[in-house]
């Protein structure tokens, strides 16, 4: 019977109003004419439906039968739930209903809506969504009566399972792959996501491209750029649909890998061929994320697109403070997000928590610079550089041509990798280990040497699967495994440069040095006393040591580094603690007790001052 409603329904809408109407978040109120014979079919069907329960049809109104003579009206049309629909985002299911409506008398139809269960019993919703026409009478109990009768007639509706997000799920014990067009493993599966730029996410429902010539022309990719740039970039497409045996392994990825380079650097092109091995991103402009995005959306799309790749395009400079600010705080929260694999946690009116969102794939963003960061944030990302004349741009347009291969040579790789979901934890956890013992030798942060590693285990199971569709032999595989070694070493030993150069302690001797080159700062010889209106004072000197007030001289790093645009990264007590771990000031360690601040006799009267005492060989 349910399915006659539908089919009755589908009649009288088009696919694209029933689409229209479910998408919307207001419905706009319409009432369609019905002709005779249809708008009796489902009269009847409504009467029938009715008979045994409390409810009746009369004088053009849904009623209550308060006796057998007794008639109470309480509207003038029959609401009725055609099916529910469970939405499951893998972490909440959230039931929603399919409610439509008849006219009692005027034969007409009210269009479907689709809405929260929760927000059916209050009947608020008739009003918004179906307009004046759509009468309840008045009465303390009328609405709740209305509501018993609508599901009193629709018990025979049908539920649907959607998937709301993208990647890996176990369903009644085997793995499918979901993806904005079904899933892969499974048939009769749907998936709807909130965005037109997820609904992108879609892989190939035929097998048009041949697997070996899909995996050649994603290969074909390595030679757009140097192989510093194409190798890291192809590895995260091989690690992206890793993320869920990896996490079921420990050690899930937590990075951002971060393709820089100047505006007119073809980067965002470059990206969209890599994000295009995951479903329809022709172009730069198709990329599914951007620095205009709010961080909600952002943080949003991370938690639905597991186990796939999100490229957030377009970190820039701008002469606004305000929006350089903004973009600055969003990388700060998406390689928080990413590097620690958490959501940001937010409370109710009523004290108790919204769900949170953690990232649940693999992140690549675009971008003209980096984010001024301090250290712990920095290890978070892997930054690879493009120049201006760095793509070959003749093999950029053939790679272009050839993007609908991608998503095939991709689908082919979920295939090859659905079989072996349940040994991949533990034969995953082997390849990351014996790739990090090979960079243990490496002077980085660590961090950054688990990054490199998840690269490579990415690189290498992808390979392995291009070599099970012979697009390459295990000859090629293990050459381009040791090309890739060399290459992100090299990366590996930049990035270490970088990270020391965000490193609080070479930021304030390279400042203070600045300032000291440029007599920016006042300090005298241990035995004078300084002017007292010197308001760059700040402190002594002999031939071996500088004795530095340190109040003094952090107020004049902090203006230093505001001079810049930036924000010097940790206070005065944590600057001597670091200082002092690295053997760049002497400390006290009389009474049993270490103390990074000590006593030195200054000036003409060889006052005791309490100071910081810096070797001079720290600022060579």
């Amino acid at each position: 019977m349910n399915d006659n409603r539908v089919e009755i329904i589908k009649e009288v809408f088009s696919e694209e109003e029933l689409s229209e109407l479910k998408t919307k978040g207001e419905q706009q109120p319409h009432i369609t004419a019905l002709t005779k014979s249809l708008y009796e079919t489902i009269i009847t069907q409504y009467r029938e439906n009715l008979k045994n329960t409390n409810y009746t049809v009369n004088n053009g109104h849904l009623c209550f039968k308060k006796s057998a003579d007794e008639y109470v009206p309480l509207c003038n049309f029959i609401p009725f739930i055609t099916r529910e629909t469970v939405e499951d985002d893998g972490v909440d299911r959230k039931l929603m209903y399919h409610v439509s409506g008849v006219m009692a008398q005027q034969e007409s139809i009210f269009p479907e809506i689709y809405l929260p269960a929760e927000n059916f019993p209050s009947m608020n919703w008739v009003q918004s969504s179906w307009g004046l026409r759509a009468n309840i009478e008045p009465g303390f109990s009328v609405k709740d009566k209305i509501r018993h009768a609508a599901q009193s007639i629709s018990i025979d509706c049908s539920r649907d399972n959607i998937f709301t997000h993208i990647g890996w799920r176990k369903v009644y014990g085997e793995w499918i792959y979901l993806h904005a067009g079904g899933a892969i493993g499974k048939e009769n599966i749907t998936v709807k996501l909130e965005s037109n730029q997820l609904e992108k996410y879609q892989l190939p429902a035929d097998e048009v491209v041949d697997l070996k010539k899909a995996a050649l022309a994603s290969l074909e990719l390595l030679k757009t750029v140097e192989l510093e740039v194409t190798l890291p970039l192809i590895a995260m497409v091989g690690l992206a649909p890793l993320c869920e045996p990896l996490r079921k392994a420990g050690i899930e990825p937590a990075f951002v890998l971060w393709l820089s380079g100047p505006s007119g650097s073809k980067k965002s092109s470059l990206a969209a061929c890599f994000q295009s091995h995951f479903g329809a991103f022709s172009s730069g402009k198709d990329l599914p994320a951007s620095f205009r995005d709010t961080m909600n959306a952002i943080e949003k799309k991370a938690f639905l697109t597991k186990d796939t790749l999100l490229v957030v395009d377009d970190y820039h400079p701008t002469y606004s403070s305000q929006e350089s600010k903004r973009m600055e705080q969003i990388a700060q929260q998406i390689l928080r997000g990413y590097g620690d694999r958490v959501g940001r946690s937010r409370m109710k009116a009523d004290t108790s928590l919204h769900k949170s969102y953690p990232p649940r794939g693999i992140c690549l963003i675009t971008g003209e610079d980096t984010p001024k960061a301090g250290i712990s944030t920095t290890a978070r990302f892997l930054e690879i550089e493009l120049t201006s004349e760095s793509i070959n741009l003749e093999r950029l347009k053939t790679s272009q041509e050839k993007n609908s291969y991608y998503s095939y040579a991709f689908k082919g790789y979920i295939q090859w990798l659905l079989p072996q979901m349940e040994q991949l934890p533990a034969m995953l956890k082997g390849i990351f280990n014996e790739h990090r013992s090979r960079f243990l030798n490496i002077n980085t942060h660590g961090r950054v040497t688990e990054t490199i590693s998840w690269l490579l285990v990415g690189l290498e199971m992808l390979l392995s699967f291009y070599v099970h569709v012979q697009a390459i032999d295990k000859e090629q595989k293990e050459k381009t495994l040791a090309l890739a070694l060399e290459k992100l070493g090299k990366i590996a030993k930049k990035h270490a440069l970088n990270l020391n150069s965000h490193d609080p302690a070479m930021l304030f001797t390279e400042g203070l040095r600045d300032l000291i080159n440029t007599k920016s700062v006042t300090i005298i010889d241990i035995k004078d006393d300084p002017y007292s209106d010197d308001r760059h004072f700040i402190g002594w000197e002999d031939h071996e040591f500088y004795y530095l007030v340190l109040g003094n001289v952090m107020k004049e790093i902090n203006l230093y580094f505001q001079g810049q645009g930036l924000r010097f990264p940790i206070t005065k007590y944590m600057l001597s603690k670091m200082l002092a771990e690295r053997q760049m000031i002497e400390v006290d360690r009389s009474e049993n007790e270490v103390r990074n601040i000590v006593r030195a006799y200054v000036g003409k009267r060889q006052k005791q001052t309490r100071v910081m005492k810096l070797k001079k060989s720290a600022l060579l």
